[in-house]
């Protein structure tokens, strides 16, 4: 009798663990968060891009570079080609496709513009396969893409995003570190395992580790600090960086009390962040696309001392445009792509 009941016992404290680990999860996944739309501006469905997961707006606020890939396609089985289209910002109108000629070996993620004074350059994380990535490189010139670069290495394991820093140098996250149910395990669990490859126009090399799923990147304007999105641990990363190697310090964490995705800067130092205030509906959406995601966009604000002021800017249950992934600003101008969704919103911020 007294072996069963310390059975008992030790059975009932296992399932109490368990079910405060599965509460603690949905508490952080954001199952729980009471969505309440708003925006105080006025935003319109663009159409005839689906998944334009990552965007960049040029320097003079005129186009906007849209990184798609119709991952519900890929999901259903039934894969078409990816691409990278242009947004005219000043005539509005369909987005034009850059790459009509691409494959189905062209499923482009996280893209990065970097402005040079003899044109822009395109920086295109591809997804050729399975478990087969390469960064493309494109220069920008007389409204053509042409590719200039095809690099790949080991340590592009499972790259999401990636920041340039010049015409040849660039931060990639991976926004895992295992493969396989692992993978999924590594997701669930939160393990730091994610990690920031930097490649200096030669090699690659990691520049930092420990994340939570890093997703998006980005580089500050002068070039001196590094912000990485880690999902699972829902905050904003904030590195030191040191321009002439590449190497990362000083790592500091901005809460956010939500599952951030693209990073993009602002006017005078602030971020734009797309997220996901309820990962779990994201994770349903993919499987069930009648299942809308919210989506939500926060405005980080620097602080002195390296902190940030985080405001919400846009919020909605996910009926107007499901899984917000990125959002960038363009003076009065806001644009909101998604993971999944067939088009993306062009908004009028008050």
């Amino acid at each position: 009798m007294r072996i069963l009941r310390r059975l008992a016992i030790g059975l009932a404290l296992v399932a109490l663990l368990l079910g405060g680990f599965v509460l603690h999860t949905l508490w952080l996944a954001g199952s729980f968060k009471h969505i309440a739309p708003h925006f105080a501006g006025s935003c319109t469905l663009v159409t005839g891009v689906s998944g334009a997961e990552d965007l960049a707006i040029d320097r003079q606020g005129r186009y906007a570079f849209l990184s798609a890939s119709d991952r519900l396609a890929q999901h259903a089985g039934k894969p078409v080609p990816g691409g990278i289209w242009l947004y005219d910002l000043q005539r509005g109108g369909a987005p034009v496709n850059l790459t009509a000629d691409a494959g189905l070996d062209f499923q482009p993620h996280g893209i990065s513009l970097w402005h040079g004074p003899d044109g822009d350059r395109l920086f295109v994380i591809n997804h050729v396969g399975p478990d087969r990535h390469r960064i493309e490189v494109f220069d920008w010139r007389g409204g053509k893409l042409t590719r200039r670069a095809l690099l790949s290495s080991s340590l592009l394991a499972s790259p999401n995003d990636i920041a340039a820093v010049d015409g040849e140098r660039f931060y990639v996250t991976n926004d895992h570190g295992s493969n396989g149910i692992w993978r999924t395990a590594e997701e669930y669990l939160r393990l730091p395992l994610a990690n920031v490859v930097y490649f200096d126009g030669r090699n690659f090399r990691e520049v930092a580790g420990g994340i939570m799923l890093a997703n998006g990147i980005a580089v500050s304007a002068d070039g001196r600090q590094l912000y990485v999105a880690a999902t699972t641990g829902r905050e904003i990363l904030s590195f030191d960086r040191e321009p002439f190697t590449g190497t990362l310090s000083n790592r500091r964490e901005t809460a956010l009390g939500t599952a951030p995705d693209n990073i993009e800067p602002g006017e005078g130092g602030t971020l734009w962040v797309g997220a996901h205030p309820q990962i779990l509906k994201l994770v349903a959406h993919a499987d069930h696309p009648d299942r809308p995601s919210p989506s939500q966009v926060l405005k980080l604000t620097p602080r002195p001392g390296g902190e940030f002021a985080v405001d919400e800017i846009y919020l909605s249950d996910g009926r107007q445009m499901s899984a917000s992934s990125t959002a960038a600003v363009a003076g009065k101008r806001l644009l909101i792509g998604s993971v999944y969704a067939p088009g993306f919103l062009d908004c009028r911020l008050p």
